[in-house]
């Protein structure tokens, strides 16, 4: 589990706030990075697709952005491909500084 920073935005407060000006500055986990590298490169070209698409506007109806519940609570998750999502959370109440935390199937939610 990854321990939510104060400065975090949550994605409810996020998503409310539509207005959002593009992502400025996406930082990678060593989780994500790891992740990443062991990923099909299928995957890895669909991913870096809905990535441009994510920095322009994090909430397009196409990524399926949508803020998680439970443990997760207050971080946020979007569609890459049919089975694979990305993690991660908004850094600040500006919206526009986010950390990938981890990408990959429905077991990261575990």
């Amino acid at each position: 589990m990854v321990p939510r920073s104060q400065a975090a935005a949550s994605c409810r407060e996020a998503s409310q706030a539509h207005f959002l000006a593009p992502i400025v500055t996406i930082y990678h986990s060593q989780r994500f990075r790891r992740s990443y590298k062991r990923l099909d490169p299928q995957i890895q070209r669909a991913a870096e697709t809905q990535v441009v698409l994510f920095r322009r506007d994090p909430f397009h109806q196409r990524l399926g952005t949508h803020g998680l519940h439970g443990k997760l609570k207050g971080f946020c998750s979007f569609s890459v491909h049919a089975r694979y999502r990305i993690l991660f959370e908004f850094l600040n109440a500006s919206h526009d500084d986010v950390l990938f935390i981890d990408i990959g199937n429905h077991s990261l939610y575990r």
